[in-house]
């Protein structure tokens, strides 16, 4: 079971300024009992050789979380490298009943090019949340069926 991860896309090679993709990292900022669910804060960066003096146009970039579009960039836009883009957020997943949850995530880019050319996405099985209380002792416990 995880509590963060990331993942890249494919790469886009410059002629001469070296390589430009996206890593998308993730992590688990907090999880509740009550609501069964798991809040995740997610980072978008761009990453490769290429520097960040250089830059191409990129867009649209797309990011799905467990079903949910996260970001959807529709302009193009300057991709700088070396992590000079970013973008960030936070979504809230809910759990199985058993507190149990498996979470696909994926990367849509076009850098460069006006169509879709750097994808990546991965499944994680999310930290359980546990969904039961556990007795250690109880006093006097004689009747099973209507316990008191």
């Amino acid at each position: 079971m995880a509590s963060s991860g990331n993942f890249s896309t494919n790469k886009y090679s410059t002629s001469s300024h070296g390589t430009i993709g996206l890593n998308l990292s993730w992590s688990i900022q907090s999880q509740s009992i009550e609501n069964n669910t798991s809040t995740i804060k997610w980072t978008l960066k761009s990453n490769g050789t290429m520097s960040s003096g250089y830059y191409v146009q990129a867009g649209p970039v797309t990011v799905v979380i467990g079903g949910k579009t996260v970001l959807n960039t529709k302009s193009r836009f300057n991709m700088r490298g070396s992590g000079g883009y970013s973008e960030s957020g936070t979504i809230t997943i809910a759990h199985s009943e058993d507190g149990s949850k498996s979470v696909s995530m994926s990367v849509k880019a076009a850098i460069y090019s006006a169509s879709v050319n750097c994808t990546g996405s991965k499944s994680y099985t999310l930290t359980k949340i546990n969904r039961y209380a556990l007795i250690n002792s109880a006093t006097d416990f004689n009747d099973e069926g209507n316990p008191t």
